[in-house]
């Protein structure tokens, strides 16, 4: 179904209706056009939910396992919001042109959040000795 680009209840519409219902209807309108707008691909994640976007550059160690704990991502977490995040994905990874391209799935199996901060000791589908610029989406 595909939503309205716009939408006006007018009071002709309403014969019947009390005479108050005149001054409710321009904030009524007003609001379902914004919600309509919305709904039209202008919704923004770091405008609407809590949660934010970052992108940290790292390079993996020699031996890149989940037991490593030299390659413990550390993602900034905005002082400003008031909640905790509650998850952690990984929406992009990009690599440098001359390493072989992931083979595997990347995840993130385990993370931590410790007040200023989120801690992502392990990334699986990496390879050891290698540099990546991965982008997480926190929410």
């Amino acid at each position: 179904m595909k939503i309205s680009q716009s939408f006006n209840i007018q009071r002709e519409n309403l014969q019947e209706a009390p005479s108050w219902i005149e001054r409710l209807l321009s904030p009524l309108n007003l609001t379902i056009n914004a919600v309509l707008q919305a709904l039209q691909s202008n919704l923004v994640l770091e405008d609407n939910i809590v949660g934010q976007i970052r992108t940290v550059k790292f390079i993996t160690d020699t031996n890149y396992s989940i037991n490593s704990t030299f390659n413990t991502v550390i993602i900034p977490w905005d002082f400003s919001k008031k909640k905790r995040p509650q998850a952690v994905w990984i929406g992009q990874v990009v690599q440098p042109s001359n390493q072989p391209p992931l083979t595997k799935a990347v995840t993130v199996p385990t993370w931590a959040y410790d007040g200023a901060s989120i801690r992502v000791p392990f990334i699986t589908g990496l390879e050891n000795s290698s540099t990546y610029e991965v982008t997480f989406v926190v929410l």
